[in-house]
């Protein structure tokens, strides 16, 4: 076998591999709620205070996006990856 289609073979295995990794990181993504981080402490009463609501409403955004930034990483890892064996096999 060519050493070239082994590469591009691994590759693609890893692009897999990550995609199924960025798969399940938009899962996780879709199930994390924004919850304000009142509605758990606190015993569930939000906070008179305008800023220190939109402050609890802000934590649950951060969670959010932390884990959407997770998914959006690995996807475009597993986007590189499958492109460049793509590119790869058009010369083995």
């Amino acid at each position: 076998m060519n050493p070239l289609r082994i590469v591009v073979l691994c590759l693609t295995l890893a692009g897999f591999a990550a995609g199924m990794i960025a798969a399940f990181w938009w899962y996780r993504a879709s199930e994390v709620g924004v919850d304000p981080a009142w509605s758990k402490h606190e015993g569930g009463f939000e906070p008179v205070d305008a800023l220190q609501s939109q402050a609890g409403w802000l934590v649950g955004l951060l969670q959010a996006a932390d884990v959407n930034q997770r998914a959006a990483q690995w996807t475009a890892v597993s986007v590189l990856l499958t492109g460049f064996a793509s590119l790869l096999g058009l010369f083995a």
